[in-house]
């Protein structure tokens, strides 16, 4: 498996015209799609989503920067992408910040599965993690793994 993440990562930096080295650097300033908080300024956010295949119904999660939960939407467990339109349980905007995206997968009416969204956050550092791995500092503070990462645009 390291090796199919090594080889997707220099894919990435090749197509931004580089090594792996000069590729991953050029992604400062970028977006990427990783399972990373996403930013809320008033214009909806797109994530992407991996229900089960085999459930019988499918949760969209949305929690703010203080892990409380401002809005729950059934999805089709067949989507691959949702896009949360910024309003809470009540219907009122939520605030603007940074909110994480979840899904639980339900079969039977228990709870079976619960992955972490997708979304598109901007590359403001590039280190080197502990083991050695790219790490990506992105806006907002959070850091996740270069190999977690799905898009870059």
């Amino acid at each position: 498996q390291q090796v199919r993440t090594n080889d997707r990562l220099d894919e990435l930096a090749k197509s931004l015209g580089g090594d792996a080295a000069s590729g991953m650097a050029s992604w400062i300033g970028r977006d990427v799609r990783a399972p990373a908080k996403g930013a809320f300024a008033g214009v909806p956010v797109e994530v992407e989503i991996s229900p089960l295949a085999d459930v019988d119904q499918a949760v969209l999660v949305v929690r703010n920067d203080f892990d409380q939960v401002v809005a729950r939407r059934g999805v089709d467990p067949a989507q691959s992408t949702i896009t949360w339109d910024g309003a809470n349980e009540a219907g009122v905007q939520a605030a603007h910040g940074l909110y994480s995206f979840s899904v639980e997968s339900y079969r039977d009416g228990e709870i079976v599965d619960t992955q972490r969204g997708n979304v598109f956050g901007t590359v403001e550092e590039v280190r080197i993690g502990e083991n050695g791995d790219p790490m990506l500092l992105l806006e907002g503070g959070e850091a996740v793994a270069a190999v977690e990462v799905t898009a870059l645009r």
